[in-house]
């Protein structure tokens, strides 16, 4: 658990927690797993200390080098 003294910042991380249980409870039901590392991934994304466009760009690199092509890129 986050020990803070600002309300507001605990208050935003338990909201980013609900967001990524919510989403992942989600995607299993649909069939999907998230990762914990992309669950922390997500997780840097809404505290903004990481870039989504730039973590959007490594999943598209990531798929590239497995063979996959971009949606646009037909």
């Amino acid at each position: 658990m986050i020990k803070s003294t600002n309300n507001t910042t605990s208050k935003h991380t338990i909201d980013i927690d609900r967001i990524i249980r919510n989403s992942s409870f989600s995607m299993e039901v649909e069939g999907f797993h998230i990762p914990p590392e992309q669950q922390d991934e997500v997780r840097r994304v809404l505290t903004g200390e990481l870039d989504a466009d730039e973590l959007r760009q490594s999943y598209i690199a990531e798929a590239e080098r497995h063979g996959a092509t971009s949606y646009g890129d037909e």
